[in-house]
């Protein structure tokens, strides 16, 4: 069955470009004679051994074709795990695009647990589009693309397995929304640019978005946050994303994104180099809408309301300044110590905003909070910091089903000492660890309801020279799904 134009899942076919062979340490027989009589070489010889992520390629050459092969390692088990299945494919389609095949067919052994051959029916369709993706937007040049992909089963196709297939095809289109939103230069995506994508892609998927002009801001006490825009010509947008679809349930989960689209650092000003990725800083808004897209598309029967605090910090004469001291829409004073502290600003009213007006009972934020998180976990996980271990659990689950890998960070007493100052109710450049200060500073405005902050700065881009891509990587988005999905489980 066809979910789109470039992967579907099919019985046993001939190969006509690429193929892809999963293979474990115990041999086993492909029953194709050319393929099967260059496995046993490759085994006999020790240049493949099946060991776990082990992947070799070669050409199958014969009267009428040639056919690029690739085996990959599964080690002793049945199937590879989430993971290492996930870090497989990327190298996979990597390899394949290399090779410049136009279609390229998975072939999946025979599985016997129904619920395992699901999650390689959905991961291999997910990582397959995601992996094909470039933002070639503005170059004249294209990367080249894989055409088509099979994956070949030799279980009996049942509409469980399309199913599957059709949730990792709306999970990948999801994080490719994101991550084009979050690859556009500032000069294109400001906020009134954001806001006015958010509406077309809520008319489109099937969520209610709401957009509040700067008046509307202000009309509601949000000074923190028009204090990070003050210095911005481009004018700020609240941007509301409600999805109700679970009548029977009061429960409504609520997603905060920091959505700052350019961030010159303000007046602490940044250098240069900082700033060539300060268009990144809003991966947490891109990340919630790609998120609600996911959901409303699948209809989730939950109900979900998110929100962005969309601006920029930039430098003029109206810039907020160093030594300040401004009002939250809370009603508590911050003392401004770096104005490159911004994105907590602009969350704490975001958070009071969608508790006091949307009255949601559990809260997620994401955000490129902060670069000393990088220090803490590197490009590999996000770091999260939670009030609710219930809550983290569900959370922590979900990282698992996404390949979304991430760490708790402890909340001790100590830390929150950092927070005072003697001139207002808080400081907004808390001392070290600041990854989780910073949290603590966000946690102030929670009012107690369970809660997950996820700092995605070391995350939500592709390291330089990355194997598996270059600017955006949509994190956060797959998590966030399967999060909400098993909520009330």
């Amino acid at each position: 069955m066809k979910v789109n134009n470039l992967i579907h899942i099919s019985e046993y076919k001939d190969i006509e470009d690429s193929a892809v062979y999963f293979l474990s340490e115990e041999s086993c027989s492909l029953g194709d004679s050319e393929i099967e009589k260059a496995r046993i070489n490759l085994y006999k010889n020790k240049e493949f051994n099946g060991n776990l992520s082990e992947i070799i390629s070669f050409k199958i050459i014969n009267e009428k074709k040639i056919n690029s092969i690739i085996f990959v390692g599964t080690g002793n088990k049945n199937m590879i795990d989430s993971y290492e299945l996930i870090e497989a494919i990327e190298n996979i389609i990597k390899k394949a695009r290399s090779m410049k095949s136009k279609r390229l067919d998975f072939h999946i052994p025979i599985i016997d647990n129904k619920e395992k051959l699901k999650d390689i029916i959905r991961i291999i369709s997910e990582k397959t589009i995601t992996n094909n993706y470039d933002f070639d937007k503005y170059k004249s040049k294209k990367e080249h693309k894989l055409m088509e992909v099979n994956i070949v089963i030799r279980n009996k196709i049942d509409v469980e397995l399309d199913e599957k297939l059709k949730e990792g095809n709306i999970l990948a289109k999801s994080n490719i929304l994101t991550r084009n939103m979050v690859n556009e230069p500032a000069n294109i995506l400001y906020p009134q640019e954001l806001s006015r994508r958010v509406k077309k892609y809520g008319e489109e998927y099937g969520f209610e978005v709401e957009v509040l002009n700067e008046k509307q801001i202000k009309s509601l006490n949000m000074n923190a946050y028009l204090s990070v825009a003050q210095g911005s010509d481009k004018k700020p947008r609240f941007i509301i994303m409600r999805y109700l679809n679970n009548k029977e349930s009061s429960n409504i989960l609520g997603l905060v994104g920091k959505g700052v689209t350019y961030d010159s650092g303000g007046l602490s000003i940044k250098n240069s180099e900082s700033m060539l990725n300060s268009k990144y800083d809003m991966a947490g808004a891109a990340a919630v809408v790609g998120t609600m897209r996911a959901v409303a598309e699948m209809n989730l029967k939950v109900n979900v309301i998110a929100v962005v605090a969309a601006c920029e910090s930039m430098v003029s004469g109206k810039s907020y300044k160093p030594g300040d001291i401004i009002y939250t829409m809370s009603g508590k004073s911050v003392y401004i110590e770096n104005a490159d502290a911004e994105g907590r600003l602009t969350l704490a009213d975001a958070i009071n905003y969608i508790l006091e007006k949307e009255e949601v009972n559990q809260i997620l934020d994401i955000a490129t909070l902060t670069g000393a998180v990088v220090k803490i976990l590197g490009s590999s996980a996000t770091g999260v910091v939670s009030n609710n271990s219930e809550f983290y659990k569900k959370l922590e689950n979900a990282s698992y089903k996404s390949g979304e890998k991430i760490w708790r960070l402890p909340i001790f007493k100590e830390y929150r000492k950092t927070l005072k100052t003697d001139d207002a109710d808080l400081t907004n450049r808390s001392g070290d660890p600041s990854t989780i200060t910073a949290a603590l500073f966000i946690e102030e405005f929670v009012q107690k309801k369970p809660w997950i902050h996820m700092d995605i700065a070391g995350t939500a881009l592709y390291s330089k020279g990355s194997l598996y891509g270059n600017g955006s990587t949509g994190v956060g988005v797959s998590s966030m799904y399967y999060l909400i999905k098993n909520l009330n489980s």
